[in-house]
């Protein structure tokens, strides 16, 4: 008898738990996911199709476009309820559904927050108090490509961030600024690799910012006849 484990939320932490939980024998693994793919955040229609394929391939079940009315059970969880009226047995749930930034400190100390959550800073990374500064999953980044205030919450920026917040503190060299982040995000699933650096197509017409779309095949490693290559398709 299978034991059936459901993921909540079809972002990167959700689909690589999935992918790691599929290996085991004797899984029943599924995401829901409120969008209508998984991954669709960070990756242009296509390729969030791809991933599911690859998902799909591994014996995950994906039920997309569905939001939660339920989480049920006596003793303990055995169904999630979707908003269809479909029930979904389970013997584990895990959620999946992001990160909210803790603005508590920051409010009571008085400091300036933006209207979608994270804590607002300029180049130098200083907040709106005089020797407070602000860096992480806490504070809003800077667009490298709009220049608008998004949330990145990477530990490439954070590390990146701390050592400016930390510079620019203790005036260790000159003064440092960030000149903004370009979101770098990548996952592995079922043996190929998906990745992207800045902006989605679908991005770029919201931001209504002119692009060119290109295609290419390529393989992994020069030259051509070494074993084990692979192609890479990039877009």
């Amino acid at each position: 008898m299978k034991t059936d484990i459901l993921i909540i939320g079809g972002g990167f932490i959700g689909v690589e738990f999935a992918e790691e939980l599929s290996n085991i024998k004797g899984l029943n693994v599924g995401i829901i996911e409120k969008l209508d793919h998984c991954l669709i955040t960070n990756f242009d229609e296509e390729f969030a199709i791809a991933a599911e394929e690859k998902l799909k391939n591994r014996g995950i079940r994906l039920f997309t476009n569905k939001t939660i009315k339920e989480i049920g059970g006596k003793e303990k969880v055995e169904y999630v309820e979707l908003d269809s009226g479909e029930k979904l047995p389970a013997d584990l749930v895990i959620l999946s559904i992001g990160a909210r930034p803790n603005m508590e400190l920051a409010q009571k100390a008085g400091i300036k927050i933006e209207d979608k959550g994270g804590i607002l800073v300029d180049e130098y990374l200083r907040t709106s108090i005089k020797d407070i500064f602000s860096v992480g999953d806490c504070a809003q980044t800077k667009d490298f490509i709009t220049g608008k205030n998004i949330p990145v919450m990477l530990a490439s920026v954070a590390a990146t961030e701390a050592r400016i917040a930390a510079n620019n503190l203790y005036q260790i060299e000159l003064i440092r600024e960030n000149k903004g982040t370009v979101g770098v995000f990548s996952t592995f699933i079922d043996g190929l690799a998906f990745g992207i650096a800045g902006l989605t197509e679908k991005r770029a017409k919201e931001e209504k910012i002119d692009y060119l779309v290109g295609e290419a095949e390529a393989l992994n490693r020069h030259p051509g006849t070494f074993p084990e290559r692979e192609k890479l398709k990039l877009n």
